[in-house]
């Protein structure tokens, strides 16, 4: 659209700015009295920043509430340029405004955030029920090895409560033995095998080396874990 004075009197609309705006008559109208849902908006406000000081100006996924027909305000979201057409003495003579509606993109990208949001609850939900387990619970990333939890439990097993960063550091400080009281090396120990076999592991018995207590290895319980 092309509006020119101080008045912002629309010389030019094309017809998607006509269309986005309900097909409403705007030539040789002001845009105050064309669109008058607009008083008090940004949008309009800033017209009047660029007439007085004939600088262009750029706005971002802006809201812009419009009425179209009959229907409630709506609210939309645009990219917005203000470009200013000076007179020979370089005063203001009309400004060019180009509008890009972005409504979708900023409303899919706010589907994603919401989504990710709901993700990110129901996951700590999730880790929180894990937490309460009577059963020592690992979670860790395939195929790095790279430890992402360790309930409780996992902790009160081994005497540890820290969990460590990946899974070579896990059998190094969480030691365990098989039957015959040999050190697991980390490809045997059955986290890892899960990982690597992308498998289920289970009922593998194996011994534990425990931090703290008279005993310094107890039997483990049944181990199940699966890759992925």
């Amino acid at each position: 659209a092309l509006v020119s004075g101080r008045g912002h009197v629309f010389e030019f609309a094309n017809r998607r700015c006509v269309k986005m705006v309900g097909h409403r008559r705007l030539l040789g109208r002001p845009v105050r009295e064309a669109l008058p849902e607009l008083d008090g908006q940004e949008v309009l406000q800033v017209l009047d920043t660029v007439f007085a000081t004939g600088q262009p100006l750029e706005l971002f996924e802006r809201p812009v509430r419009l009425t179209r027909g009959a229907r409630a305000d709506e609210e939309r979201f645009f990219n917005l340029v203000y470009q200013p057409l000076l007179d020979h003495d370089g005063a203001t003579e009309s400004i060019a405004v180009v509008a890009n509606d972005v409504t979708e993109l900023v409303a899919s990208r706010e589907d994603v955030k919401r989504a990710a949001a709901e993700r990110d609850t129901e996951r700590r939900r999730l880790l929180a029920v894990l937490d309460q387990s009577p059963l020592g619970i690992t979670i860790v990333e395939a195929p790095t090895g790279r430890l992402l939890f360790a309930n409780s439990r996992a902790g009160e097993i081994y005497g540890r409560s820290r969990p460590s960063r990946d899974l070579h550091e896990y059998v190094a400080e969480w030691g365990g033995f098989d039957r015959n009281g040999r050190k697991l090396p980390v490809d045997e120990w059955p986290l890892a095998q899960a990982i690597t076999r992308g498998e289920r592991v289970e009922s593998e018995g194996i011994w534990i080396e425990h931090a703290k207590g008279p005993s310094p290895i107890i039997r483990s319980r049944t181990w199940s874990s699966m890759a992925g």
